[in-house]
């Protein structure tokens, strides 16, 4: 009888369709797709009576170029009461939940179907899970003189006090922000008020996880600042803070010689971005995430491009860095898939940022760069030039690029760290001949495990030390030329699962 009457009610007010196929969607069709979700599970409800076991429909859509997958669960827990949730879920694990009824009485939970308001009220929810809570004013009041750097969600919990402090804590999109005449913000290379991001796991290849404070307006009554076109500047324009308003392209204004930590990032639509030879220093993260930028031209006088700089940035394809420039620390390029090519400059004494540039296909270092870092899972990449002047591969420099056939070990190199070519564990590189020169001193844990092509190995040297596993399931190796005196324990060559124990990175 109940049945009987839900399918009435259910042929007047859906047409039947049939399942929403698994293709990538903008956020602004999610409506029609949350009804034909609800419409599938009634489907399911009237045709099996909602059996005891777990039921779910589901679809896909995009978010900021990334892939989430929207569920509606049925389930009678613990054979007590029925359950109906709704679950988003992207391919890096992070899953958020909504619990739209429970009950022990069935009619209860599939009535809340029917709610004309159950669509709306589950794209508000996924709205605010992406977008974040929205408030219309937030007034700083007057006397506060600094904002505390921002408390990335995830960590807030662990530092109230820090947050007790912090004006702008737990808000993610402001309509009108009111800075008092007391407020400054003092520069800060790596720390913004309003920008911050997750800490990676050492190897990770997903995106990172940042977060930024959505602006509409700044009502600005500090004589510290000055704001213009959406764009929060020193009181002197030299000092570029945070561009809150979003941009299609930038031209920054001439007096500016400092871009703040976090200045542009997260600009989705950014394309182009001009910065003139006055700037001297780009700060940390400046332009992470910034999806659609597809260019850049670092000016002459930025000596060091900083951590972060450019993770995220997966449109760029082409960059030019100057002569003059000293560094590229710490994930400055990271995730940048798109970069294809990139010239380094003879200046350049620190590389370690190139993680996860998946189309960089060949490499030069200057002779310059002692320490070699920051190119892992870059799986495209298949030749590097090392130069004499490099005295140490750093663990993990080259772990997972799986293309990798062409590398050379000039004179002078000194060690090579754990896992540093190390491929993945379901592929190989395509490394034949390896030939080390005469001043190699270590070779560390797994450095060129599972180099299944790998034939021969010519050693200039005495190496005493080699790690345990530095060739093992090398299953092509027939040749191994070294000095008579060279002694090769047994278990380099052995695998050794027990390693992956403190191998956690992996």
């Amino acid at each position: 009888m109940y049945n009987k009457i839900i399918r009435n009610l259910f042929n007047k007010l859906f047409k039947i369709k049939k399942r929403v196929p698994d293709i990538a969607y903008d956020r602004h069709v999610l409506k029609p797709l949350l009804q034909n979700l609800v419409e599938e599970m009634l489907h399911h409800i009237l045709d099996t009576g909602c059996a005891s076991d777990m039921y779910s429909s589901e679809f896909q859509f995009e978010y900021d170029s990334e892939w989430r997958k929207c569920e509606i669960f049925m389930a009678h827990v613990n054979m007590e009461f029925y359950e109906l949730k709704m679950q988003v879920s992207n391919s890096y694990l992070d899953r958020r939940e909504c619990l739209i009824s429970e009950n022990t009485d069935l009619q209860i939970v599939v009535g809340s179907l029917f709610d004309c308001s159950l669509v709306q009220s589950l794209y508000d929810t996924i709205y605010r899970w992406e977008e974040g809570m929205y408030v219309e004013q937030v007034i700083i009041p007057e006397g506060v003189q600094q904002l505390a750097p921002m408390i990335f969600e995830t960590e807030r919990r662990k530092d109230e006090n820090q947050a007790a402090e912090y004006p702008l804590y737990k808000h993610d999109r402001i309509g009108t922000l009111v800075f008092p005449g007391s407020l400054d913000i003092p520069q800060d290379d790596c720390l913004s008020p309003f920008a911050s991001y997750v800490q990676r796991a050492f190897v990770w290849n997903g995106p990172t996880k940042c977060q930024k404070i959505r602006i509409t307006h700044i009502d600005n009554h500090s004589p510290n600042f000055v704001i213009e076109d959406g764009v929060l500047y020193s009181s002197d324009r030299t000092r570029l803070i945070y561009c809150f308003v979003e941009k299609s392209s930038f031209v920054v204004p001439k007096s500016v010689t400092i871009i703040g930590p976090f200045a542009f990032c997260l600009q989705k639509s950014l394309r182009m971005i001009y910065l003139h030879d006055g700037i001297t220093t780009i700060c940390t993260a400046a332009f992470m995430a910034c999806r659609s930028l597809t260019q850049i031209v670092i000016p002459k006088q930025v000596k060091n491009i900083n951590c972060d700089t450019f993770d995220g940035c997966t449109s760029l394809c082409n960059v030019t860095i100057p002569d003059g420039a000293e560094s590229i620390e710490h994930n400055a390029f990271r995730g940048c898939r798109s970069l294809s090519q990139i010239t380094l400059p003879n200046s350049l004494k620190t590389i370690y940022g190139f993680e996860g540039c998946s189309s960089l296909r060949e490499i030069d270092i200057p002779a310059g760069v002692e320490n070699i870092s920051g190119f892992m899972f870059c799986d495209s990449l298949r030749k590097v030039t090392l130069h004499r002047g490099v005295k140490r591969i750093d663990g993990y420099a080259f772990r997972y690029c799986g293309s990798l056939s062409e590398i050379n070990f000039p004179e002078g190199l000194e060690e090579i760290g754990d896992r540093a070519f190390m491929p993945s564990y379901d592929g190989t590189n395509g490394l034949t001949k390896i030939v080390f020169p005469s001043t190699l001193r270590k070779i560390g844990v797994e450095a060129f495990y599972y180099n299944c092509k790998l034939r021969s190995v010519e050693f200039h040297s005495n190496i005493k030390e080699m790690g345990e596993a530095a060739f093992a399931r090398c299953s092509s190796l027939e040749v191994i030329d070294k000095p008579n005196e060279m002694k090769i324990n047994d278990n380099v060559f052995i695998q050794d699962k027990g390693l992956d124990k403190w191998g956690f990175w992996d």
